[in-house]
């Protein structure tokens, strides 16, 4: 899975503060802010989790077997900074 930078969650953040804005049942531009929400921005919202969560699973499970802090760091700069954002 594909780490979320800054800028999209910037972005999201936008997106979902207009959808909050106007009533989607009589202004189609409100409506269509809210289908991008619901179409886009939730499931990646939802993958980012899935991605933090097995991060986190991850770097507890390698701690466990690495017994030093410089080998723990090395470890969770890898997985939370971009060395393994799949």
């Amino acid at each position: 899975m594909k780490q979320i930078t800054d800028e999209e969650l910037r972005a999201i953040r936008e997106r979902a503060e207009r959808a909050a804005e106007g009533n989607p049942l009589v202004n189609v531009d409100a409506l269509i802010r809210r289908e991008e929400v619901i179409n886009e921005d939730i499931p990646k919202l939802l993958a980012e989790i899935e991605r933090l969560k097995s991060v986190i699973s991850e770097v507890i499970t390698d701690n466990i077997y690495h017994e030093t802090d410089e080998e723990f760091d090395e470890i969770y700069r890898r997985y939370l900074y971009g060395g393994d954002s799949e």
